[in-house]
Order: C-alpha cells, then structure tokens, then sequence
C-alpha cells in the first residue's frame, strides 16, 4: 500500500476519502481506518489538517496534485539540512524545480 521509499500524495488522499473513526484502546487519542485489509492510523494532528479550513484547502490540493508533496517534501529537508541522497546540498536546485510547477 506504501513505499516509505517514494514521496506520494497518498497520505493526502487517504486523509480525505476514508472514514477515520476514533480509536478505541488504552493509549493516547489516535485514529484509525481500514484500507486494503490494512488497518491505518492517524494522529489528532493529522486530523485538524483536514478539520480547518484554511488547512484543508492545501490537504484537497495537494491530494490532486502527483508532484507537489515530493518537492514540498525534498524542499523541507533541503532547507533543515538533512542530507536525503542523491539530493545532498541540493536545496536552492530544489526549490527552483518546486516554484515552478
């Protein structure tokens, strides 16, 4: 279902179209959904992005959008200096691809 490996949209996407219910146990307050026979967990964090407003619109764009939350991701890193081979030092080249899209 997911490649740890490859940035994708799909957290988006699966944020937006399964029904995330309260998780019932004796741990903190988290989420939780079944996908693919798989059961999938999100935090209360992950939640309010798609419960505000202002958030959600970024949540529907980038659940749309193929590219955007690779670049965003690889830009992130970039700037906070995180070396994500074969991208190291590859931060402003980054940026550049991103704005561009």
């Amino acid at each position: 279902m997911t490649n740890p490996q490859k940035f994708s949209n799909q957290y988006f996407r699966l944020l937006l179209s399964l029904p995330w219910k309260p998780r019932v146990w004796d741990g903190p307050r988290q989420f939780a959904a079944t996908a693919a026979g798989k059961e999938l967990m999100m935090l209360p964090s992950d939640m309010a992005l798609k419960e505000d407003p202002e958030m959600r619109k970024w949540v529907e764009i980038y659940a749309k959008d193929k590219v955007r939350p690779r670049c965003t991701a690889f830009a992130l890193d970039a700037e906070a200096d995180v070396d994500v081979p074969p991208f190291v030092g590859a931060g402003p080249l980054l940026r550049r691809l991103c704005q561009g899209q």
